[in-house]
C-alpha cells in the first residue's frame, strides 16, 4: 500500500491514508496557505520548488541578490527560512536546481558565459562552488538549457537548445562530460519546450509544445529518438505550462494553467489522452515563479503550488 499524507493545517494535525496500489490521482484539492506573507526572490529565476534536502519532499528555494534560502516542505506546510549560502549566487544565464550527483538532493546550478557551477546540497547547505564546464555551454533557442537526467543513471544532464539541434552533456557526478548531438536538426516549439520523463522508463524526453500539436522525441539514453505526435491538437496554458507527473504513476503528464482553472492530459506512455479538469477555479500565481507543480507533500504526485504577493498557496493532487 503506498502512504499519502492527509494534514488539516488548520489544527497542525496530519494523519496517514492508505491508497490501493495503481491508485492514481485525478484532482487537485482545495487550497492550502504553506507560507503566510510573501515568499519570492529579487534574481531570476526568482523562485524554484525542488528536494534539496533528500526527504522526498520539495522544498521552497528562493534566489536573491544576498544568497539562496530555503523554506522546507513539512508535508504540511513551508517551515521556517534558512540561508543556505552566505552570498550571492545566481547566474548571468540563468539559475537552476536539479540533483547533479545523484545523492537524492538538488544541487544548485548556475550557468555564466563562461561555463557552468555547481553547489551541491549537503541537506543544511549548499557547498563551495565547483566548475562543471571549463567553457561556455548555453543555448540560443528557449529554453536555451534545463538539467534533467536523460541518461537513467540518477544524475541531471546539462541540455542545451540550439537552432541546429539538441545537445547534451552528461553529469559523471562531479562535473559535465563532452558535447553530445542528440538531434541531428532542430527540435524546440512555438510554444513550450520541456523535458520530463513522460514514458516512464526513467529517461528524461523532450517535449514541444507547438501550435496544432504538442510532439514528443524519447530518449534512448544516448540521443532523442524520431519525431512521435502525442496530441493531435494544441494545448498550451493562457498562464503557463508544464509537465509534471500529477498522477503519480511514473509518467509525467501535461499540465496548463488558465483563467478558468487547471486542465490535465494524462500520459499513457505513447501519447497524451483527453482533456481532464483538475480545477474549476482560477489558480494562479501573480510573482514569480508564478505556477509550479512539484511534490511537496511526498506521495509521489506532483502538487500545485501558486505563488503570490500574500504567500505560498498549494493544491494537493488527490
Amino acid at each position: 500500500m503506498r502512504v499519502v499524507r492527509a494534514c488539516v493545517v488548520a489544527l497542525v494535525t496530519c494523519a496517514a491514508m492508505l491508497v490501493a496500489p495503481g491508485a492514481a490521482q485525478a484532482d487537485f484539492a482545495p487550497p492550502e496557505t504553506w507560507a503566510d506573507g510573501p515568499y519570492y526572490g529579487n534574481r531570476v529565476p526568482f523562485g524554484a520548488f525542488a528536494d534539496v534536502t533528500g526527504d522526498g519532499l520539495a522544498d521552497a528555494i528562493v534566489v536573491n541578490t544576498s544568497g539562496l534560502t530555503v523554506r522546507r516542505s513539512t508535508g504540511w506546510s513551508f517551515g521556517a527560512n534558512e540561508s543556505f549560502t552566505t552570498n550571492p549566487y545566481y547566474g548571468s544565464r540563468g539559475t537552476y536546481f536539479a540533483d547533479v550527483d545523484g545523492d537524492g538532493r538538488a544541487d544548485a546550478i548556475v550557468v555564466n558565459d563562461g561555463g557552468v557551477t555547481v553547489r551541491r546540497s549537503t541537506g543544511v547547505a549548499f557547498g563551495p562552488n565547483e566548475s562543471w564546464t571549463t567553457n561556455a555551454y548555453y543555448g540560443n533557442h528557449a529554453p536555451f538549457q534545463a538539467f534533467t537526467d536523460v541518461t537513467g543513471d540518477g544524475r541531471a544532464d546539462a541540455i542545451v537548445v540550439n537552432h541546429a539541434g539538441i545537445t547534451v552533456r552528461r553529469s559523471t557526478g562531479t562535473a559535465f562530460g563532452a558535447n553530445e548531438t542528440w538531434t541531428a536538426g532542430p527540435y524546440y516549439g512555438t510554444r513550450e519546450t520541456i523535458f520530463a520523463d513522460v514514458t516512464g522508463d526513467g529517461r528524461a524526453d523532450a517535449i514541444v509544445f507547438n501550435d496544432s500539436s504538442v510532439t514528443v522525441r524519447r530518449s534512448t539514453g544516448t540521443a532523442f529518438a524520431p519525431n512521435e505526435q502525442w496530441t493531435v491538437d494544441p494545448f498550451t496554458g493562457y498562464h503557463s505550462t508544464h509537465v509534471a507527473d500529477v498522477t503519480g504513476d511514473g509518467l509525467a503528464d501535461a499540465v496548463v494553467v488558465d483563467q478558468a482553472g487547471i486542465t490535465v492530459r494524462r500520459s499513457t506512455g505513447t501519447s497524451f489522452g483527453g482533456h481532464e479538469t483538475w480545477t474549476w477555479e482560477p489558480f494562479n500565481g501573480t510573482y514569480p515563479p508564478y505556477e509550479a507543480f512539484a511534490d511537496v507533500t511526498g506521495d509521489g504526485a506532483a502538487d500545485a503550488i501558486a505563488v503570490n504577493a500574500t504567500g505560498i498557496a498549494i493544491r494537493r493532487a488527490v
